[in-house]
């Protein structure tokens, strides 16, 4: 057993190179797959005495002490494999004929002489392939970038990047490699890269130079590569670089309006680079932010593509520049070409947000004589003194638009020929407003515009500090009297009625709100009063139109084109309210003496008839609720006391229409029209009455 352990310690000994020995550096050689020296960070083929090095064991520290054995101060970075023709490597056809002369290098740390390796053991070809960092500078002419014309590329200008003349494969190609390369060439840094056939002619035209520049850092130093490849055109290397020195000039781009004018603050423009037009190609709203920077803006309100200026006005232009693409929202963050195909359907246009405040007076809502609307009326819009067209406007522009005006928002907005004289008699002078919030920065538009007047922009704004006066409403009975709670009056606005156009129930309730009620009982429109009474008013308010019942948000005309037959009524009650001293109604016999319950009876509302005009099932059963019974049993109306008899007695309510079997849905009037041949004749159900 002990002479076992001694032979197995003498070949360990014998095999193993001590610390004390120094490696020759001549022993060692990285060549290509010609046989060649690799160049400094190039990665080649490790061989020890003529014959490869077996990764068995081989680390970091192994790397680093070989480069340094060589000369160099570390390894970039090493592998193992089949990296050169499989023939090549296993000797059979290679004059080289390549033995494996190195096994198991071990090292402690990255000095030779903490390694220990064996000559004579078993491995398979998986041989060592090393690069060691270059201790001189490398030579920053040996890579260009160029255009497709071969010139070199402007500072952010994307290229295609050679290497000694040939193109550069994208094996193992990263920022970091693209960083380093931008470095090299004086840049601060690389903006982005790509790969493909982007010039297939150029391209084709030139010999692949190199391979597989793997970077561990954006510096060129932790780079290895190889001069040899496998790789076709499609993975040649095209990148743009940055540095901190170069700001863009922004006289070299403008935006235009089609009489190629300098456009306004947030106006839409067609993007001009050097007197030429913007390719959509790769832009995004990065590069359209980038540009309003460059041209003093903050930022971009929006940008689109195609024909928006007439057709040979753009074909009038050469397009200068393309693939704009931006990491973020600055340039610098930017890479484009100066040299690419394009067609001109794909020309950008680009609106930019101000800086400074945009007069309100630019804008204005108008009545149909011209004069400014009051808060909430209907306005049209005006735009320098034209109409607004109302392609891609929205309630973003609306509320923007009030906003500029001093509102707090919009109520609502339409188009169309509301107005027609007024609106054909003036110019369009603003289109496209196109808002992505409620705020004019958000917005952009154009002052040309593709339009006629029937899609004119009609709105109205809304501000909470405005307070409506309550007695710029009424409800009045027939004879001018204010109307008693329930009652059906006609609507006043300024002493004039109120046109039932685009009035809803909305309306209503937001009018009797107004009024200090909590709603409408319910409204209709008509000549409910005697003809020559509404026709002595003028009409006042018109298109009362309410998103839900808050005033605030209602629009509405004082301009109008009715009739006095479109006159609104109005009932309005409370929710909650105060119980009367007495019954306002009451069932009597042909005596004139309470009716039992159960009795038929004549029905009175305070001291008078009731016309049976609109009355129900759901009125007998709300009003016989009202009197503490049940419902109603049956209900009729006639002369079924007499004539001499009903006629002592004055109508007193009419009109009685009920939603629902209980009185708070009813509305009615104190007014009539009725004779006593339609009183009111009623029983009532006294099971369960209190």
């Amino acid at each position: 057993m002990k002479t076992r352990q001694w032979i197995f310690l003498f070949a360990f000994f014998v095999t193993a190179v001590k610390s004390q020995e120094v490696e020759d550096s001549s022993l060692f050689r990285l060549v290509t797959d010609s046989g060649e020296n690799v160049s400094p960070g190039e990665r080649g083929l490790l061989l020890y005495k003529g014959g490869t090095v077996c990764y068995d064991k081989f680390s970091d520290h192994s790397a680093n002490a070989i480069c340094r054995v060589l000369g160099y101060s570390r390894a970039s970075n090493w592998t193992s494999g089949y990296h050169f023709n499989l023939i090549h490597q296993l000797g059979l056809i290679n004059q080289l004929g390549f033995d494996i002369t190195m096994f198991d290098v071990e090292c402690g740390d990255d000095d030779w002489e903490s390694c220990s390796y064996s000559t004579s053991e078993f491995c398979y070809h998986y041989r060592v392939f090393l690069s060691c960092a270059a201790e001189e500078p490398v030579d920053a002419n040996l890579f260009r970038l160029v255009t497709n014309s071969g010139e070199a590329v402007s500072p952010g200008e994307r290229g295609l990047l050679l290497y000694k003349g040939g193109t550069v494969c994208k094996d193992k190609f990263s920022d970091h490699s693209a960083n380093a390369i931008c470095r090299l060439l004086g840049y601060t840094r690389a903006i982005n890269w790509e790969s493909g056939y982007l010039w297939l002619k150029v391209q084709t035209g030139l010999d692949i130079t190199l391979d597989d520049v793997e970077c561990s850092e954006g510096d060129w130093g932790s780079c290895w590569f190889t001069t040899s490849h496998n790789c076709y055109h499609d993975k040649d290397v095209h990148m743009s670089c940055y540095t901190a020195e170069e700001v863009e000039d922004s006289s070299l781009f403008r935006l235009v309006t089609d009489s190629d004018e300098d456009v306004s603050p947030g106006e839409r423009g067609l993007l001009l680079y050097k007197g030429g037009t913007v390719c959509n190609d790769k832009f995004s709203d990065h590069s359209a932010n980038a540009i309003c920077r460059v041209l003093g803006h903050s930022r971009a309100s929006n940008w689109t593509s195609g024909y928006h200026y007439n057709l040979i006005h753009q074909l009038g232009f050469d397009i200068t520049l393309f693939d704009v693409e931006c990491g973020d929202d600055d340039w610098e963050s930017c890479s484009y070409s100066t040299s690419e195909f394009c067609y001109h359907y794909r020309d950008v246009f680009l609106s930019c947000a101000a800086e400074e405040p945009v007069d309100a007076n630019l804008f204005r809502l108008v009545t149909n004589s011209g004069e400014a609307v009051s808060p909430g009326e209907r306005g049209l819009l005006l735009y320098k003194g034209g109409t607004v067209c109302k392609d891609k406007f929205s309630d973003h522009s609306a509320n923007a638009i009030c906003r500029l005006l001093g509102y707090t928002r919009a109520i609502n907005w339409e188009s169309g020929y509301l107005w027609y004289k007024v609106q054909m008699g003036l110019d369009i002078t603003l289109d496209d407003v196109e808002c992505s919030e409620g705020d004019w920065g958000s917005c952009w538009f154009s002052t040309s515009h593709n339009c006629y007047h029937d899609k004119d922009v009609h709105m109205s704004c809304y501000t909470a500090a405005e307070e409506v006066e309550q007695d710029l409403f009424r409800l009045v009975t027939e004879s001018g009297e204010d109307v008693v709670e329930q009652e059906r009056g006609l609507l006043l606005y300024k002493n004039g009625t109120v046109c039932h156009d685009r009035f809803n129930e909305n309306s209503a309730n937001a009018i009797c709100k107004e009024l200090g009620y909590s709603r409408s009982l319910n409204w209709t429109s008509g000549y409910h009063y005697n003809f020559n009474f509404q026709l002595g008013f003028n009409i006042t308010l018109d298109d009362v139109e309410c998103g839900d019942d808050d005033w605030g948000l209602c629009s509405y005309s004082t301009s109008n084109d009715c009739y006095h037959l479109k006159d609104v009524f109005i009932s309005c009650t409370s929710d909650v309210t105060a119980e009367e001293d007495s019954n306002p109604f009451r069932l009597l016999n042909e005596l004139g003496e309470e009716a039992s319950p159960g009795d038929w009876g004549l029905l009175f509302y305070n001291g008078g008839t009731v016309c049976k005009d609109y009355f129900s099932a759901n009125s007998a059963h709300a009003i016989c609720k009202e009197m503490g019974y049940d419902s109603a049993i049956n209900w009729s109306s006639g002369y079924y006391y007499g004539f001499d008899y009903q006629r002592g007695f004055n109508i007193t309510l009419d009109n009685v229409e009920c939603s629902e079997a209980d009185w708070g849905s009813c509305w009615f009037s104190t007014s009539h029209n009725c004779y006593h041949g339609d009183d009111v004749f009623m029983a009532c159900d006294p099971a369960g009455s209190t």
